[in-house]
């Protein structure tokens, strides 16, 4: 009838929420729903395949590109670009891509655990410790009940080597104990029997009880295992005169075992000098994005990388790190963000 309209109308219920472009897509990879137990139904050939695939799905869907990714995460586009095409061997140790797998996958809200796992079956490594980081990512500490029932074999094997290790200190702490008491305590016996003798002596007998102090001594000595003359300083070292010390600690200090040195490209001179106060990752890539250099600087190291510019640096924990180009210390204060710093040397 015309002006009427049907009970079905009436119920229909109007579109609420926003849409992203592309989001109702299907992305790769998911697969089915269990109707039982409404769980995501994948097999191991899916993820495995469709790693790269569902991170870029999913970036598209948001509508975002491979260089908001990595702006948002601190990352090169490079570093994007290899995850979503697979290329591990292009990207850091698996510590390092499980991170940044983690974090991809937290930005652009869809679950992470699933490819960390199909990405550990690919390259075929064992559930290991992932590192933390900065600025990237962080994924929640497993605690030491977990640990254990994760992992009980390696607990209580680490315990077992640790009390071990405890009974061999303390055994090596009290044994060597037992021979400089004993020369102590005969040492003292040997005391007491030249002052007797040397009260029973006449006046002329002296240089005689003088000759058995001394054997008393060196018998000391050597039960005690402690000659006096090691524990005299070198004569030359007494009489050397105070500046000349001051100088060869000053040339002892800069080793260059603790220096590395590195040169990115066949031309050019310019340096970029990096000395680690704590443990940083350090990334380097050209003005074509061209990866040049990329590991994991150790607290106390310094690293010098030499090549033609210009450079992007990125630093995956700016705090431990001083930055040199070409003589000139760089600030990274302004270049920081949650610890992780992005900047070019040189110019574009």
């Amino acid at each position: 009838m015309a002006g009427c309209t049907t009970r079905s109308d009436t119920r229909r219920p109007g579109h609420r929420g926003k849409l992203w472009p592309g989001a109702a897509q299907p992305v790769p990879g998911v697969g089915r729903v269990s109707v039982v137990s409404g769980k995501s139904e994948v097999s191991d050939g899916e993820i495995r395949n469709h790693i790269g695939e569902r991170l870029a799905a999913a970036r598209t869907a948001l509508g975002l590109g491979e260089e908001d990714v990595a702006d948002a995460l601190n990352l090169s586009a490079r570093v994007i670009a290899n995850l979503e095409s697979q290329s591990w061997d292009s990207l850091p140790a698996p510590a390092f891509t499980r991170g940044y797998i983690r974090a991809y996958a937290k930005l652009l809200e869809i679950d992470g655990e699933e490819l960390i796992q199909g990405y550990e079956r690919i390259v075929g490594v064992a559930d290991t410790v992932e590192l933390e980081l900065p600025g990237v990512g962080t994924a929640p500490r497993a605690g030491v009940g977990e640990l254990l029932q994760r992992q009980p074999g390696t607990v209580l094997s680490g315990a077992a080597i640790a009390g071990v290790a405890l009974m061999l200190l303390i055994v090596w702490a009290v044994w060597p104990s037992g021979e400089p008491e004993r020369g102590r305590v005969d040492a003292g016996r040997t005391a007491e029997l030249v002052q007797a003798e040397s009260a029973r002596t006449t006046e002329p007998a002296r240089e005689t009880e003088v000759a058995r102090v001394g054997e008393a001594t060196s018998t000391e000595a050597t039960a005690t295992d402690e000659p006096l003359p090691e524990l005299e300083p070198p004569e030359p070292n007494r009489d050397a005169p105070a500046p000349e010390a001051t100088d060869s600690l000053a040339t002892i200090e800069p080793t260059a075992e603790s220096t590395r040195i590195y040169r990115l490209t066949p031309a050019g001179e310019d340096r970029i000098r990096l000395e680690f106060t704590a443990d940083c990752w350090v990334e380097v890539t050209d003005a074509s994005n061209l990866n040049l250099y990329g590991d994991l600087g150790r607290a106390g190291e310094s690293l010098e990388l030499i090549g033609a510019s210009p450079f992007r640096i990125l630093l995956g924990y700016a705090p431990g790190v001083v930055l040199a180009y070409n003589g000139e210390p760089v600030p990274l204060a302004g270049y920081t963000r949650n610890n992780v710093a992005a900047l070019w040397l040189g110019r574009r």
